[in-house]
């Protein structure tokens, strides 16, 4: 069992014995800090799209909304994929296209040929 009384003198001597390392003044501070050298570097990020068709430009990368509470993205991709024990490859071939090529070009194309309609599924939250 532990000596109850003993404990706030254990904590006094732990509080005078690491007084000294307070600051006290400003010059008076714990942070060290040294200065190293950093090297910068150059890095390929995404930036935006341009659509294949028209050529419009997206406002929010892969999002063609116009404004940021507003996603709109568009999909035509082809991706094929061998897969082995021992590894496998994949060939992905994409079309962008912004939401306005989407419906008044691709859209009636596919529903010109043998009268195709799309999948539309829609959600609520």
């Amino acid at each position: 069992m532990y000596n109850l009384p003993a404990i706030p003198q254990i904590f006094r001597q732990f509080s005078i014995h690491y007084k000294n390392y307070y600051p006290t003044e400003i010059g008076d501070i714990m942070k060290h800090m040294k200065t190293v050298l950093i090297l910068e570097h150059t890095e390929e990020v995404f930036d935006k799209l341009t659509c294949d068709v028209c050529g419009a430009e997206s406002k929010w990368d892969e999002n063609w909304g116009s404004e940021s509470h507003e996603k709109i993205i568009t999909t035509v991709q082809l991706e094929e994929e061998e897969s082995y024990p021992d590894g496998g490859q994949s060939l992905q071939t994409q079309y962008h296209i912004c939401p306005t090529c989407f419906k008044q070009h691709l859209s009636k194309w596919f529903e010109g040929h043998r009268n195709s309609k799309p999948t539309v599924t829609s959600s609520v939250w």
